[in-house]
């Protein structure tokens, strides 16, 4: 599933009554364990070596399918996600 922590500083996330939300679900995950083992996310896919097993909190999107990576069969995504929780 496609999951996106969204930029606080985003013109249309900055009005957001959720920034709060958006912000601290974004950090939560920036400073998760996987992230800090990892290394922070860059601008170019990575694959994870091992899964990493997580709970995700967010606002449900419906996107066509397009040939992105790791979308869900039914198209489903999250964003913004608003809480991270690594299990």
């Amino acid at each position: 599933m496609i999951v996106e922590f969204k930029d606080p500083s985003c013109s249309g996330v900055c009005s957001s009554p959720r920034l709060a939300e958006m912000e601290e679900g974004r950090e939560e995950f920036l400073n998760s364990p996987a992230v800090i083992e990892r290394g922070k996310p860059t601008s170019t896919y990575k694959k994870l070596k091992k899964r990493v097993l997580v709970e995700l909190i967010g606002i449900g999107f419906w996107d066509f399918i397009h040939g992105q990576i790791g979308v869900a069969k039914n198209g489903l995504e999250l964003h913004p996600v608003i809480s991270f929780k690594e299990l």
